[in-house]
């Protein structure tokens, strides 16, 4: 990562929620400060939730866990150098409610890349490393790859229930 993590937000299921994580985020310098969701507030996690929708199932679908070693080598380096160097995104700044409506208010469109720059608290050496990383990229070839391995994980045999 760029620059530390300071916390961890998580939904409320023992699946998220379990003593080895606790532990991890303890553990770490510093600590990282673990919160979870509100109970019986469901849309606690929707900014997280609409990016799974929009970095993982429209690229994969609702896949079998035999794809999955597929999956992660092709998020570890052209999916997350495509979706974190290249392709803009629009971060919401504010809502208001008019009325029935709601007015949304977005910030400038740019990369995740460009946003983690802009941020102070990020040090001069990450900041060169993103930018050398970025200059040695090809978003083209970056795409291609992201096609291949695409390719790869469409063609790998899956587990059907009968």
């Amino acid at each position: 990562m760029p620059f530390p993590l300071r916390g961890l937000d998580s939904d409320n299921g023992g699946e998220f929620i379990n003593p080895q994580l606790l532990r991890s985020c303890r553990a770490q310098t510093p600590p990282i400060h673990f919160t979870r969701s509100r109970p019986y507030k469901k849309n606690d996690q929707a900014p997280i939730e609409q990016k799974n929708f929009t970095n993982v199932r429209l690229w994969f679908g609702y896949d079998h866990p035999e794809v999955w070693p597929l999956i992660n080598a092709l998020c570890r380096r052209p999916l997350g150098h495509l979706l974190n160097y290249c392709l803009p995104t629009m971060k919401l700044e504010q809502k208001e409610r008019v009325g029935s409506q709601t007015i949304r208010k977005y910030g400038p469109t740019c990369t995740p890349l460009a946003r983690v720059l802009a941020y102070m608290e990020v040090s001069a050496e990450t900041k060169a490393r993103l930018r050398a990383e970025r200059a040695g990229m090809n978003a083209f070839a970056v795409r291609r790859e992201v096609d291949r391995q695409s390719k790869a994980v469409e063609a790998a045999p899956r587990w059907t229930q009968l």
